[in-house]
This record gives structure tokens, C-alpha cells and sequence, in this order.
């Protein structure tokens, strides 16, 4: 019987072999951390006083002892004409099991199984001559004829040996070769059964628990990456949208810049037009001056040139007048394009805080899928007990 102690380990008390398997307490598999030392107090629960390490199981599904012997051969010739016998050594002890498994590679040959008690001459038969063959088709529905396999059971505690015989003596040109596998194993202890019985209503339990939290887990992981694919995509959709109107945007800026180099361009081409109507005027007044000197003898011409420096005087202001213009329209043009950066800045700081918020959504989509992941973990650990269970079931 076990019985869970406050501190969790199991304390385990012999009970008769052979009593209902309801009356076996054990502790609770999910009551243990997921954790290495949490699976080894619990197969330790499980184990309780049996100190036998359990092995891989056999093609029985029983647990083999360290004691086991297995003899094997592979090819063996049995000579045309011929028979030949294999003894394989027992060591006498009541619930010694000798099993065996035999097949034959080619035509067919007779077997038989007999045995010895070494304080005696006597030999018993323990499987009657049967004859095998290799398997084929017409054989489907009759495997105990493609090989020969059985158990027996010591009752006595007299050495023995048992003899693996074959039987070619009715084909006189063929010979044969055959195959096979002893395996004796040692009778299991009253404790190994007990653990055994353990491991086997650990592991129903553990499949009671495992199945309907394998199904929960798999359908809210299923429905949280769902969600999260769902909000996933909306937010790239609305990254996208925010995206093309910041490029529409740029696409602005780059125009107005365009422009703004156009006037630029007509600023620079009325100073030089401006410089060289200086200059023009410049050569005038020179001329003036030297009309001037002369005055007396061209009056006339001096009015007429005094009227042409005043036209271009005006021109000159009206050129002026202009280029003010244009200025001012240039002024106005690169407020306009440092209204459109602020407004491209403000939807570049819109889509970082979009971004943040994306991020927060992603680091909740995480924490729901490392909570999944934790329910994975446990998950695991009830397989990694049932794993271990299987290994102690008889």
C-alpha cells in the first residue's frame, strides 16, 4: 500500500501479491514539480522497497532482470541426413522461464523442445516434433508452421538443461540452416510485482490526466495563434495603409522641392539679368558723363539720353519689383514644404506609436504562447512518467 506524506514522498508497505489491484494507493502524478527531481521522487514513489532497476521490456511487455541470459545463433547448419540437438544450461529455481523462438531459412526441417533434470537420466518432452518452414503466401494462415516458439515454466529447483532439437534425417542431399533465441529469465520477486501493479495504476492515471489536457492545450493553443495570426495580419495591413501615405506624402515634399529649385533657378537667372542691367547702366552714366563734357554741343542729345537712362531706370525698378515678388514667393513656397516635413514628421512619430502598440500586441501574443509552452512542458513531463511507468509495468 502506498500512502502520500506531507512532505509529498511516497511511503510504500508491501501487500499480498495477489489482492485487488483497488487496494494499491498510490501518489498523485501531477501532484510532482515538472521538474528532474520532481520525476524521480515520484518513480521512486513508484518503485517504493523494490531495488531491481527496471530494464527495457521484452516481446512480452515483462521486465527483464540483470540475471536474464539470452543465447542466440543465426545460420546454424543442420547436415543433410542428419539431426542435431543444442543444449542450452537452466539453473533450477520454481518461476524460472525458458523461452524460445526458432525458424528455419530455407525448405522446412522438424523441431522439438526436450529437457534434463541434471540429478537424473530422465528427459522429458516439452514440445512435440512440429515441422517449419520459411514463410510464403499459402502460409499467411498458418504462422506456427513458418516458426516455432514457446515458453516453459521450472517447477523444481534441480539444474537442468533444455535441448533445442532438429531433425533433418528425412532429406537425405539438403541441408538446412536455422535460427534462434533462448531467453531464461529469473522469477520475478513479490516486490517487482508490486511495483509493477504501481506503475500500472500510475499510468492509468496519468493517461485520465494526459488525454483531456492534451486536448485543451491543443485546442487554446490552436484559438490563441489563430488570434494572434488575425491580429498579426490586420496590424500589417494597417502598416501598409500608413506606409503608402507617408510615400504619397514624399512624393509631395519631392515636388515642392522640385519647384522650389525652379524658382531658384528664375531668382538666379533675374540677378544676372538685374547685374547686367547695372552694368548697362553703369556704361550709360559713363556716357552721360561724357555727354556732359560735351553738353553745350549735344543738348539735345543729352535730354534724349537723360529720357532713355530714365526708362531703363524704371525697367531696372520694375525688374526690381519683380525679383522682390518672386522672393516673396519663394519665402512662401519653403513654408509650405516646412509645413509638409512637420506634417511628415508628425505621421512618422503616428506610425512609431503604432509600432509600439504592435509590439505590445506581439509581447501579449508571446506571453499567451510561453504560457502554452509552459502547458507544453507539463505535458511532457506526464509523457516522460508514462514513459517511465510502461517500464515498470510487468
Amino acid at each position: 500500500m502506498a500512502k502520500l506524506t506531507d512532505n509529498g514522498v511516497t511511503n510504500m508497505e508491501a501487500t499480498d501479491m495477489n489482492g485487488d489491484e483497488d487496494s494499491i494507493e498510490i501518489a498523485d502524478p501531477a501532484s510532482f514539480p515538472p521538474t528532474p527531481e520532481g520525476l524521480a521522487a515520484f518513480l521512486s514513489s513508484v518503485d517504493g522497497p523494490c531495488s531491481t532497476p527496471p530494464n527495457s521490456a521484452n516481446s512480452n511487455g515483462r521486465d527483464t532482470t540483470p540475471n536474464a541470459m539470452t543465447y542466440r545463433a543465426t545460420s546454424v547448419k543442420i547436415e543433410a541426413a542428419a539431426s542435431r540437438e543444442i543444449p542450452v544450461p537452466v539453473q533450477g529455481e520454481p518461476g524460472t522461464r525458458i523461452a524460445w523462438e526458432v525458424s528455419v531459412e530455407e525448405r522446412d526441417v522438424n523441431f522439438g523442445v526436450e529437457i534434463q533434470l541434471n540429478d537424473t537420466d530422465d528427459i522429458s518432452t516439452i514440445q512435440e516434433f512440429i515441422q517449419i518452414h520459411p514463410q510464403s503466401e499459402d502460409d499467411k494462415d498458418m504462422p506456427s508452421s513458418c516458426s516455432a516458439s514457446g515458453q516453459y515454466e521450472m517447477e523444481s529447483k534441480s539444474d537442468a538443461t533444455i535441448f533445442l532439437s532438429f531433425d533433418n534425417t528425412y532429406s537425405w542431399i539438403t541441408p538446412k540452416h536455422i535460427s534462434y533465441i533462448v531467453t531464461v529469465t529469473p522469477p520475478i520477486d513479490e516486490k517487482q510485482i508490486m511495483r509493477s501493479k504501481r506503475a500500472e495504476k500510475s499510468l492509468q492515471s496519468i493517461a485520465n490526466t494526459l488525454l483531456p489536457m492534451a486536448e485543451v492545450v491543443a485546442t487554446q493553443g490552436a484559438e490563441k495563434r489563430k488570434q494572434a495570426a488575425k491580429i498579426l495580419e490586420e496590424e500589417e495591413q494597417e502598416l501598409k495603409i500608413m506606409e503608402s501615405a507617408l510615400e504619397a506624402k514624399q512624393n509631395d515634399i519631392e515636388a515642392s522641392e522640385e519647384e522650389a529649385k525652379k524658382i531658384e533657378s528664375l531668382m538666379t537667372e533675374g540677378k544676372e539679368a538685374l547685374k547686367a542691367l547695372k552694368l548697362k547702366f553703369d556704361e550709360e552714366e559713363q556716357q552721360l558723363k561724357k555727354l556732359l563734357k560735351t553738353m553745350q554741343d549735344l543738348e539735345l542729345e543729352r535730354k534724349f539720353r537723360e529720357g532713355e537712362l530714365k526708362t531703363l531706370q524704371m525697367e531696372t525698378k520694375a525688374r526690381e519689383e519683380d525679383l522682390k515678388q518672386r522672393e516673396a514667393e519663394l519665402a512662401q513656397k519653403r513654408q509650405d514644404a516646412k509645413t509638409k516635413e512637420e506634417v511628415l514628421i508628425q505621421t512618422a512619430e503616428e506610425k512609431e506609436h503604432k509600432r509600439g502598440e504592435v509590439s505590445k500586441r506581439l509581447q501579449a501574443r508571446d506571453a499567451a504562447l510561453a504560457e502554452e509552452e509552459s502547458s507544453m512542458e507539463r505535458v511532457k513531463f506526464l509523457k516522460s512518467q508514462a514513459e517511465e511507468l510502461k517500464l515498470r509495468v510487468l
